[in-house]
């Protein structure tokens, strides 16, 4: 087989279950110059044995002991030829357009160093949900302020340019979870991010999930927020405009693990957290009615099909409120 321009990488780990679905959905592709790289990250349920009845050339496996997320996307990433590599998880599944439009984005846009678009939420039956992942910036045409202010991009969507990864270096494997916000701070600098305001994915909402509450990594991943942004704000070359945002990123990122601890039913830990932000935040009222949206939102608004649309008019609202600002 020739040289394929796209590697997709599919780190795996006990998802025997739900790994034909994510492996089906990579073969069902309506472009189809792909490889795809699976990662066993030494599994002791039947994964090797799933692997096994997939009979495409397209596709390459290899085990190896746990070395955790980080481990296997550095594996995949020494093994890939494409000069465009793509990233599912084992739980999720794609679209069948999702390569062929964002691949279209990358041929006709060499600016362009990363695209992503949204994924779409469904149940451990594969049932649709309402959440949605995926947003534009915050601050349009600043990457890593926006990223610093708080993670945006829907990783089982991107397609980066391998150079570009090159540039940035490996997934820091001293992070359970957080390596792909960890990766996009670090690409920021190097590569153009492109949104595509579309619904090509689906992630999976279920009890097992490595970031869930269910997981015992839950807490390692939760201080690993933290630990992503001492990386980034400890870095000598930010600008004193980025410095700027210091305060919000650490209110945002004590939010987000208050959260975390709220669906875990942690309500001292989650209470914890939100009293951080405040410390964090500078303005309470500000800070304050961002939690109640936050808590709204996780609790109703996300799921339901209306509520997800609301939030989206409102976060559409205010990019068009800062960008009118900048202009005045």
């Amino acid at each position: 087989m020739k040289t394929p321009p796209v590697t997709v990488m599919l780190p795996t780990y006990n998802r025997a279950h739900f790994l034909p679905t994510a492996v089906e959905s990579v073969l069902g592709q309506t472009r189809g110059d792909f490889e795809l790289v699976v990662v066993d990250d030494g599994s002791t349920d039947e994964t090797p044995a799933v692997m096994e009845a997939f009979r495409d050339e397209r596709i390459r496996l290899i085990r190896q002991e746990n070395r955790g997320i980080s481990g296997a996307l550095n594996r995949a990433l020494a093994h890939a030829r494409g000069e465009i590599i793509a990233r599912i998880d084992s739980d999720d599944r794609w679209l069948p357009n999702l390569l062929e439009k964002e691949m279209g984005i990358l041929e006709k846009r060499p600016e362009v160093g990363l695209v992503y678009s949204r994924a779409q939420a469904m149940d451990e039956t594969g049932r649709p949900l309402a959440q949605v992942l995926g947003v534009p910036e915050r601050y349009p045409g600043e990457t890593l302020k926006s990223l610093l202010y708080g993670d945006f991009v829907c990783t089982i969507t991107t397609l980066v340019r391998k150079r570009c990864l090159d540039e940035a270096g490996p997934f820091d494997e001293s992070l359970s979870g957080n390596e792909d916000w960890d990766m996009w701070i670090r690409l920021a600098p190097v590569c153009k991010f492109h949104f595509l305001d579309e619904v090509l994915a689906h992630f999976r909402m279920h009890s097992h999930r490595t970031t869930g509450k269910g997981s015992p990594l839950f807490d390692r991943v939760a201080r690993g927020r933290f630990r992503t942004l001492d990386k980034a704000f400890g870095r000598k070359d930010l600008g004193a405009e980025l410095l700027q945002v210091k305060g919000l990123a650490y209110r945002n990122a004590h939010m987000d693990v208050g959260l975390r601890w709220l669906s875990a039913g942690e309500i001292s830990r989650m209470g914890h957290h939100f009293r951080c932000a405040f410390r964090e935040g500078g303005n309470p009222v500000a800070t304050l009615a961002r939690i109640c949206f936050l808590v709204l939102h996780y609790r109703y608004l996300s799921k339901r099909t209306w509520g997800v649309r609301l939030v989206e008019r409102l976060a559409a609202a205010g990019r068009r409120r800062r960008g009118r600002d900048r202009e005045d």
